[in-house]
């Protein structure tokens, strides 16, 4: 506790710093956003009781039809709504919603299309990558990087050469190793086929494959596909599954009980 307390406090001004370097960031892409999508977020609420309503295109369609020119909550008219729903965007709230608006906005004063413009996922998955992966990442590396500076301290490397603090490593990796069990080859000759097989590199590559064939197929099925492109998904799938049973079949055959001591196996 000592150590996470000292670390925290000691984090403070680093993550400042950052805060800062995020901070301006945040500001550039939002004014970036802002002045790409101000105003287009805005569209027609026509009223229920409304018999035979007229195409709406612009907001004097919708002024003229009886309608409300309404925004949606999250916007990018100005650069306050820009960072807020940046914001919203890295911390991955409601950011569909926001993706939603941008696919359908044409521009200022004119009615939504929907998925007008497609091609701003690609700027969502820049904006998801760079802010909810990278800078999340990067106040968890300062704060992993404290944390260890006090755990040296603590524990009395800080005074160490880097080969020193390398050497004390090893020795705590070697004392935390497991070691690892290996099983000899079995003196039945059916048996020993079959640990021959199984740990051949041409067998572990060939379970990868199949391994990934099967995800693939299973991630090909989508809605709407024909019957026979199903069928034929589920037959693959089957042959796929029975070649498993065969290699668990090889497996338990060559390894005997020694087969559950394998993670990878359980």
């Amino acid at each position: 506790m000592k150590i996470i307390i000292n670390a925290i406090y000691k984090t403070i001004p680093s993550l400042l710093n950052l805060v800062i370097i995020v901070f301006f960031v945040l500001l550039i892409i939002s004014i970036n956003t802002m002045n790409k999508w101000k105003g287009t977020f805005f569209s027609c609420q026509l009223p229920a009781n409304l018999l035979n309503p007229t195409p709406i295109f612009s907001r004097n369609n919708c002024l003229s039809a009886g309608g409300l020119w309404v925004n949606q909550n999250l916007n990018f008219d100005n650069i306050g709504n820009s960072c807020l729903a940046f914001f919203f965007i890295i911390v991955g709230s409601d950011w569909l919603d926001i993706l939603d608006s941008t696919l359908d906005s044409v521009g200022i004063d004119e009615e939504p299309i929907y998925n007008r413009n497609p091609g701003n996922i690609i700027l969502f998955y820049f904006f998801i990558l760079f802010g909810n992966i990278l800078l999340f990442n990067l106040f968890i590396g300062v704060v992993i990087d404290n944390f260890n500076q006090q755990k040296e301290k603590v524990s009395g490397c800080v005074n160490m050469n880097p080969e020193q603090r390398e050497w004390v490593d090893l020795q705590r990796f070697i004392l935390r190793k497991k070691l690892k069990f290996l099983i000899s080859r079995p003196e039945n000759h059916i048996q020993g086929f079959c640990y021959d097989i199984v740990n051949a590199k041409w067998f572990h590559i060939c379970v990868f494959l199949l391994t990934t064939l099967y995800f693939s197929l299973t991630l090909s099925v989508s809605h709407g596909m024909s019957k026979m492109y199903e069928n034929l998904i589920e037959v693959y799938v089957g042959i796929i599954l029975s070649l498993f049973h065969v290699e668990m079949v090889l497996k338990f055959m060559a390894l005997g009980m020694f087969f559950f001591k394998d993670p990878w196996n359980k």
